[in-house]
């Protein structure tokens, strides 16, 4: 993951090193709703933290190869496959930051990457339990996207990702585990349709250490 993330990293500041135009050019708001089974470790125990969400994004063009974009929302979590500890859900916030970068283009051909930062907190409790559930997610993205019409872009994309957070129980049980990826990379694929000239929709599949889909409605502001 720490190759693919300098990968990117190096990439997407020489696409910005080439970019001569740094004039706002839209805002895009966009909202989305997601279901995530993450594969993780919960000190030495495997588990799987299961994540219901939904977020507002908003992304802010500056010339035609670089985005920045802030995230916030809410989500239920929930950790399962851990023997001995009852299954408590949680309810929570998520926010983080997001650089996008175009790396080359075509007239139906486009390569960027996407760096993420996003934090989550949720708690919970049930039957004299109480959870608390953290972390910090980083993600490396490399996108491939094809235009085929002006109204649909499908896309194909890898991605690595490290996770840092906490699993802190009291009560019945009280342990506070360490929680980290059971895998490191992935790959997801998805499709975009515009609606108008401004507005889009959208879903996204993902697969490996992260497994789910994402729906998403958004409209770009000039």
């Amino acid at each position: 993951m720490k190759t693919l993330f300098l990968a990117g990293l190096l990439l997407s500041l020489n696409s910005v090193a080439m970019a001569n135009d740094w004039a706002r050019e839209t805002i895009d708001f966009a909202l989305e709703f997601s279901q995530q089974k993450i594969a993780v470790n919960s000190d030495s125990n495997s588990a799987e933290l299961r994540i219901n969400g939904y977020t507002l994004r908003m992304r802010e063009s500056y010339g035609d190869r670089f985005q920045a974009g802030l995230v916030l929302g809410g989500m239920d979590a929930r950790m399962r496959k851990m023997p001995g500890i009852e299954h408590v859900d949680t309810f929570g916030y998520h926010l983080g930051i997001g650089l996008d970068f175009n790396l080359a283009r075509t007239q139906s051909l486009s390569l960027d990457s996407r760096l993420q930062l996003r934090y989550s907190d949720s708690n919970g409790s049930a039957n004299d339990q109480d959870i608390e559930l953290s972390w910090l997610l980083s993600e490396a993205q490399i996108r491939l996207s094809w235009q085929p019409t002006m109204l649909t872009t499908l896309y194909v994309c890898g991605h690595g990702g490290h996770l840092s957070g906490e699993h802190i129980g009291t009560g019945q049980n009280n342990f506070d585990h360490d929680l980290s990826l059971r895998q490191h990379g992935g790959y997801c694929a998805g499709i975009t349709r515009n609606l108008d000239q401004s507005g889009y929709i959208g879903i996204n599949f993902n697969h490996d250490y992260s497994d789910g889909i994402t729906v998403y409605f958004g409209r770009r502001f000039d």
